[in-house]
């Protein structure tokens, strides 16, 4: 997707988020021609986003869970919840020691509704990954920086944030709901980055009030 290669400057060889994005219009195509809403988390809202500005014939609705145009700090006016320093010590650490990176990550980012089940689950899903891969995807995600290209998106949209996030800062998704033309922002009252594991029945009902 051209929006996505003007934007983004990555390390040679690593997959960019455009890829994902045309693989999403893939499936839309094979659904036929009615028009989809998409739920997306975290970078998948942002995945969504660049689908939904290259067809926006396939999209009725965007939803964005927990998204972040950019992670990485930009003073002075940015917040994206990372600076340099943290972002290269979380890459370092899950190259040299993956499983504990699992661990503390999924410890850190779960919230706090129903911690033991979901922390557990959301470990074994980082486990599940490969190292080398997740690793790569992590770079590309935590580096990426897609606030260009959101006045291009036209669909409506939904931008969903939980009242406290360890990976994308309420300043974030403040700026999602700023600079989304006629985007809405509703707050979720849970912690967390993964709502749909620490408190499903909260986000389920939330989504069918707007479905």
């Amino acid at each position: 997707i051209k929006t996505v290669r003007s934007l983004h400057r990555k390390p040679r060889g690593y997959v960019e988020e455009g890829a994902d994005a045309e693989d999403l219009l893939a499936v839309c195509a094979a659904l036929g021609d009615q028009a989809v809403t998409v739920v997306g988390h975290s970078i998948g809202g942002i995945i969504a986003m660049l689908a939904a500005i290259e067809a926006p014939q396939r999209f009725r609705q965007l939803v964005m869970l927990c998204a972040s145009s950019r992670y990485l700090d930009d003073p002075p006016d940015y917040r994206g919840g990372f600076d340099a320093a943290q972002l290269g010590e979380l890459l370092t650490m899950m190259e040299q020691n993956y499983f504990a990176w699992a661990g503390s990550m999924a410890a850190n980012v779960i919230g706090s509704q129903r911690k033991d089940v979901a922390e557990r689950h959301l470990r074994n899903q980082f486990l599940a990954n490969d190292a080398r891969i997740a690793r790569q995807f992590a770079e590309v995600t935590f580096y990426s920086d897609t606030r260009d290209a959101l006045g291009q998106l036209t669909i409506p949209t939904l931008v969903m944030h939980t009242d406290e996030d360890a990976v994308v800062p309420p300043q974030a998704a403040e700026y999602l709901h700023a600079n989304i033309p006629d985007a809405r922002l509703e707050w979720l009252p849970c912690r967390g980055h993964y709502p749909h594991m620490s408190d499903p029945a909260l986000l389920a009902e939330r989504l069918r009030a707007h479905l």
